[in-house]
C-alpha cells in the first residue's frame, strides 16, 4: 500500500540516482574538456610543438658564444706567445657568435614568450571550463538534495498512523473498527 514515507523514499532514491549521473556526467566532462585537452596540448599547439627546437637552437648559439669566448680568452691569457693570426681569427669567431646571439637570441625568447602566452590562455580556458561543469554538477545536486529535504519535511507522522488503523481495522465490523481506532489514536501513558 501508499505509505505516507513513500514519497520521500522515492525522491531519494531519485535524488541518488541524480546524483550518480552528474558524477558520471561531471566525470565525463572533466575527461573530454579537460583532461585530454591538457594532456593533448604539448602536440596540438604549433608554439609549443616548437619550443624543443627554439630551445635547442638557443642553446645552440649560447654554447658557439660560450667557446668562443674561452678560446678568445686562453689565447690573451698566453699574451704575446699567441700567434697574431689566432687571436684575430679568435676574436672574428666571437665577433660573429655574438652578432649570431644578438641577431636570433631575441627572436627565440619572443617565440617562447608566445609559446608561454598560448599554454596560459589555454590553462583559463580550461580552468573555466572545469568550474562551469563543477557548478553545473553542483547545481544539478543541490535541486535533487532540495525536493529530498522538502518531501522529508511534509510528512506528517500522525497521518501514517491514521492510515496504518484504518488498513488494520479494515474488513473488521463497524463497532469493532471504531474501538480499535479510537484505541490506535489514543495517547499511551499512565
Amino acid at each position: 500500500g501508499c505509505s505516507v514515507f513513500s514519497t520521500p523514499w522515492q525522491k531519494i532514491v531519485a535524488s541518488a540516482q541524480a546524483l550518480a549521473e552528474s558524477h558520471r556526467t561531471l566525470a565525463f566532462n572533466i575527461e573530454a574538456d579537460v583532461e585530454r585537452p591538457l594532456r593533448d596540448f604539448a602536440n596540438t599547439n604549433r608554439e609549443m610543438k616548437a619550443v624543443p627546437t627554439m630551445s635547442g637552437n638557443l642553446m645552440s648559439l649560447a654554447k658557439d658564444l660560450d667557446d668562443a669566448n674561452k678560446a678568445a680568452k686562453k689565447l690573451r691569457e698566453k699574451g704575446g706567445k699567441a700567434s697574431v693570426d689566432k687571436v684575430a681569427s679568435a676574436a672574428s669567431t666571437v665577433e660573429n657568435a655574438q652578432g649570431q646571439w644578438d641577431s636570433q637570441a631575441p627572436y627565440v625568447f619572443e617565440q617562447l614568450q608566445a609559446a608561454d602566452e598560448s599554454r596560459l590562455n589555454h590553462l583559463r580556458d580550461v580552468l573555466t571550463q572545469y568550474q562551469t561543469h563543477v557548478i553545473e554538477s553542483v547545481s544539478a545536486v543541490s535541486t535533487s538534495a532540495e525536493e529530498c529535504l522538502n518531501a522529508l519535511l511534509n510528512v506528517q507522522v500522525a497521518d501514517e498512523v491514521k492510515t496504518f488503523a484504518m488498513k488494520t481495522t479494515a474488513g473488521q465490523p463497524s463497532s469493532q473498527r471504531d474501538a480499535s481506532i479510537a484505541t490506535s489514536s489514543r495517547p499511551e501513558g499512565p
